[in-house]
């Protein structure tokens, strides 16, 4: 996997014009009956929503500038964060096709305003700041984080070549073959992110449902680009689709809480 953590070799010019993407349009289903009344991205980890903890992170990164994909009580999304929300300045992009539509077109939703390198993040993660760190101090245009198995059930699992590039994906894959779990944040050139919204014309018209990661191994394959897996050791994270994952969550909160009052 190309070394077993992160390697922090960052300038300012490699952060500049990078904003985040967050993809915050999902019904949330898988967590009911919390989301009859809320988004995913608004449940609360340590009394505090999971998007405010996102743009928390990107900000200790400098990521300043995110767009949100907002959809299912996306009014919701507005009203608790605004145009401004820890340090970050937020765009907001509508998908009213949320209950249909994949992940992949949220982030095609958003392809008018970007013109830049982005971050892109799943709005229901509880993670570390490092996670955000490591993926924007890599010298690698295109990156997916990846990290151990969390024995979750639902992963999706991550297969590499010898150097670290990507080879497959999928929430099929045998454990054994993988080199880790997708955590739910990218790092995407601008460069890609065209050749990803052509894949994307042609993929959401035979899979509307489609998710942006499958999008990026494809287009990564048709046009033989090198998408680097970097793995993340020991990272303190979860994705939240189900009450066991939110408990897990508060858990890693604590911890994080007790670390940095010991440092």
């Amino acid at each position: 996997m190309g070394g077993d953590h992160c390697t922090l070799t960052t300038t300012a010019a490699m952060l500049m014009g990078m904003i985040a993407v967050i993809l915050a349009a999902g019904l949330g289903v898988r967590l009911r009956p919390f989301t009859y009344s809320i988004p995913k991205g608004l449940i609360k980890i340590a009394g505090k929503p999971l998007l405010r903890h996102s743009l928390a992170n990107l900000f200790l990164s400098r990521v300043e500038e995110a767009i949100i994909v907002v959809g299912y009580k996306g009014e919701l999304i507005r009203q608790e964060l605004g145009n401004a929300c820890e340090g970050v300045n937020i765009t907001y992009i509508e998908n009213s096709q949320y209950s249909n539509k994949g992940s992949m077109y949220s982030l095609f939703k958003a392809r008018t305003q970007v013109s830049s390198n982005i971050l892109l993040l799943e709005s229901d993660l509880f993670f570390e700041p490092r996670a955000v760190k490591c993926a924007t101090q890599s010298p690698e245009p295109n990156l997916i984080l990846v990290a151990d198995a969390r024995g979750s059930g639902d992963e999706v699992y991550i297969v590499a070549d010898k150097d670290a590039r990507l080879t497959n994906l999928g929430k099929g894959i045998g454990r054994e073959k993988a080199v880790g779990e997708l955590v739910g944040i990218s790092k995407l050139s601008h460069d890609f992110l065209k050749r990803l919204f052509t894949t994307a014309e042609i993929e959401l018209e035979k899979d509307p449902r489609i998710s942006y990661e499958e999008a990026i191994a494809t287009t990564a394959k048709r046009y033989m680009y090198r998408v680097h897996c970097l793995y993340v050791k020991g990272l303190l994270w979860t994705d939240i689709d189900n009450t066991h994952d939110l408990d897990e969550a508060n858990q890693l909160a604590a911890a994080l809480s007790q670390r940095v009052g010991d440092s």
